[in-house]
């Protein structure tokens, strides 16, 4: 009996492009009625996004919190979130693994107005304490851009840390990764040694960390990358920017193998330099979702 190919390695898994996850037909090894939860990629209302169904959050929230971990995360700092709620947004991932860290926090906040404003009043009355402690301000690239707009930014206790996602696409005005961490030391006075940058995206359920500006991102040992190139698809040797590929373990009923359209050079299996995105590639991207809600307002 003919059973296909063999696969003896991970790097012969064919990958998935992530477009495909905004297909009809469900990328689910289960019916999507026996999934507890369905994640959608960030967009416009007048777009088809991409669908991500998890059989529960179970596996995700644990790859979330020992992903964490594993990269030596700050875990005892309060956290804000300059971000709206799991319950505002429940099928954004972002809002879910932000959620998580949340529950540990009786003192967290959410600062994002469902109207799409920042809250700056809660943001200062958290800060203003006699001896204020540091916190860890998650928040999206855009989020940010929108909060040094504000003329009574406050800056953040010393010893806090930035968590930040997400980049620029399908907006007019960006920053480059050093002058965000720049503007992140000049308006909250925190130095780039103490901002976080994480990669992930709505298909994936693992992420990747590094800090400060040109510096790789790392994966958990469950979250594998390689790259291959954008026009013949064979395998990219290490040094040469790519498509990244990632395999995930945590994609349990999913999708194993999923090649993106975001530009890196990887460096080993779980080490890369993220070059940019394809520039071909649709606009896609947490911060994006971040950004809408704020413009309407």
């Amino acid at each position: 009996m003919n059973t296909g190919p063999q696969i003896n390695s991970w790097r012969e898994i064919p990958p998935v492009p992530a477009a495909a996850f905004k297909s009809e037909l469900p990328l689910s090894c289960l019916p999507t009625e026996d999934c507890e939860r369905v994640f959608l990629t960030s967009g416009t209302t007048s777009e088809v996004r991409g669908r991500h169904f998890l059989a529960d959050t179970d596996l995700y929230l644990s790859a979330v919190q020992h992903g964490w971990d594993h990269a030596g995360l700050p875990r005892d700092l309060r956290p804000l979130f300059l971000s709206r709620s799991p319950e505002a947004t429940p099928d954004s991932s972002l809002a879910c693994m932000f959620g998580s860290f949340a529950h540990a926090h009786e003192e967290s906040r959410w600062l994002l107005r469902e109207h799409g404003t920042i809250d700056l009043a809660a943001l200062t009355s958290s800060l203003e304490q006699e001896s204020p402690a540091p916190v860890l301000l998650f928040t999206t690239a855009l989020a940010l851009r929108h909060l040094f707009r504000e003329p009574s930014c406050p800056r953040l206790p010393a010893d806090s840390w930035v968590f930040q996602t997400g980049g620029y696409k399908g907006v007019s005005e960006t920053y480059r990764p050093s002058e965000l961490c720049r503007n992140i030391e000049r308006h909250l006075g925190i130095p780039e040694a103490q901002v976080i940058n994480e990669y992930g995206m709505t298909e994936l359920s693992s992420q990747a960390y590094s800090f400060g500006v040109g510096h790789p991102h790392n994966t958990p040992p469950w979250l594998k990358v390689r790259s291959i190139h954008p026009e013949s698809n064979q395998p990219n040797p290490c040094g040469q920017v790519g498509h990244l590929v990632f395999c995930d373990l945590a994609n349990l009923n999913s999708v194993l193998a999923i090649r993106t359209e975001d530009l890196g050079i990887v460096i080993d299996d779980h080490t890369f330099l993220l070059a940019g995105r394809d520039p071909s590639a649709l606009p896609r991207g947490c911060s994006r979702a971040s950004d809408a809600h704020l413009q309407g307002s």
